[in-house]
């Protein structure tokens, strides 16, 4: 006759002892004493054997024997031999392939990808990756450093996309052949396998795709980091260094510069140069009260477009920018007393710029100091005076300034 058993607790036992000391002490060392990869530095084994030590020391009714005799039926279970072989083929595909395999995956879809594409890009490598891996867990910890990386250096948001690495890693882990968790539903449910991928590929496709429809549609509504062009990383990189690239001008890198834009770089130039923060002007505009563009007029590096209207959202030319320089320069040379622009002629060149004579009369003393100063280039064969520039190349004037001080 068999005995009825209470079910208790303390059963339990053994698997809390593991997940303290693996997740507790992974915890601890990832985030509290900051140290790096901090799970992967706890030794797995040994969690495990302690968490033995305790089911052995459980139940003393029964020998010590008696309890190895029952460790060994139970690990010798099919369906536990089964996964330990997955296990085993799994640990071998990653020690010959490494982890370095599917990194290279994902930044080669990456790098082919629109930017704005990225998370999508990132659901899908962790689809066929945790397909071709049979783990959701082990995906998950594999790629979401690079979706972190994608978060850090674009527009989109981190949770965006480590959820995107969750979900494909669920949907690739649901419908892999050599999951653990598959193979043990198959075993324990009596099913066979052809019939589990049936019934979860109708119901884990679907979701699928609209999951990715969900990501594709909210990437397009934001606005992406742009990488500098080739000739403006280290300017860039620089400029950065020292503090010039203001938030409205970070990431949009071969964007039109707007008025708004602009001012903001010079009043951020003019303030890290004297160390002095600008008051802001009174607002006598009818189209912004932003407190860069009150400041610019504060420092009389402009006075807006006329009739109480900034533009602040309108390009902004050459010719204005070379104006908007020189009453910075100005500015700080005043703060200062210092002389920036030691070439003082305001005849701008027209041997050298087949355009001189297209300047408005009201920048060409300004565009003739930089020019001279070697601190404004020239553009096909040009000054170009009523052409828009980009945010990087306005960086490159603003750093270019801001080394003469």
């Amino acid at each position: 006759m068999n005995e009825n058993k209470t079910p208790r607790a303390a059963a339990l036992l053994p698997i809390a002892v593991f997940l303290v000391l693996y997740l507790g002490l992974g915890i601890v060392l990832e985030y509290v004493l900051k140290v790096k990869m901090g799970f992967y530095q706890i030794p797995i084994v040994v969690a495990f054997l302690v968490a033995i030590l305790v089911a052995c020391l459980q139940n003393r009714s029964i020998s010590f024997d008696e309890k190895l005799a029952l460790m060994g039926q139970g690990i010798g279970d099919k369906n536990i031999v089964t996964m330990i072989l997955i296990f085993l083929a799994a640990g071998i595909f990653v020690g010959v392939t490494g982890r370095s395999s599917a990194e290279a995956v994902a930044y080669f879809l990456l790098s082919i990808a629109p930017a704005k594409l990225a998370v999508a890009v990132l659901f899908v490598v962790a689809c066929f990756v945790s397909m071709a891996m049979g783990t959701s867990v082990g995906t998950i910890t594999l790629l979401t450093p690079i979706a972190a990386a994608v978060a850090k250096d674009s527009g989109f948001s981190l949770p965006l996309c480590v959820a995107s690495v969750m979900g494909g890693s669920m949907f690739g882990d649901n419908l892999s052949f050599i999951s653990d968790t598959t193979i043990a539903a198959c075993s324990t449910q009596g099913c066979q396998m052809k019939d589990k991928f049936r019934a979860n590929f109708r119901i884990a496709l679907p979701a699928a795709l609209a999951t990715l429809a969900v990501i594709v549609v909210i990437s397009l509504r934001v606005n992406v980091a742009q990488t500098p062009s080739g000739w403006a990383e280290a300017i860039i990189l620089d400029a950065q260094s020292k503090g010039l690239i203001t938030q409205r001008t970070q990431g949009v890198y071969q964007d039109q510069i707007t008025r708004l834009q602009f001012a903001e770089l010079a009043v951020n130039m003019i303030e890290k140069a004297t160390g002095e923060e600008i008051a802001p002007a009174a607002d006598n505009f009818t189209d912004t009260d932003d407190e860069m563009a009150l400041k610019a007029v504060s420092a009389g590096v402009t006075s807006g477009k006329g009739e109480g209207i900034f533009a602040p959202n309108v390009p902004i030319t050459r010719q204005e920018i070379s104006v908007m320089l020189n009453k910075a320069i100005q500015y700080v040379d005043a703060a200062q007393g210092t002389n920036t622009l030691t070439n003082t002629s305001t005849v701008l060149d027209s041997a050298k710029f087949k355009d001189a004579a297209t300047v408005d009369s009201w920048a060409v003393e300004s565009m003739a100091l930089l020019t001279n100063n070697n601190l404004m280039a020239g553009k096909d064969g040009g000054v170009a005076p009523k052409v828009n520039t980009s945010v990087e190349e306005a960086i490159a004037l603003i750093r270019a300034i801001y080394d003469k001080f």
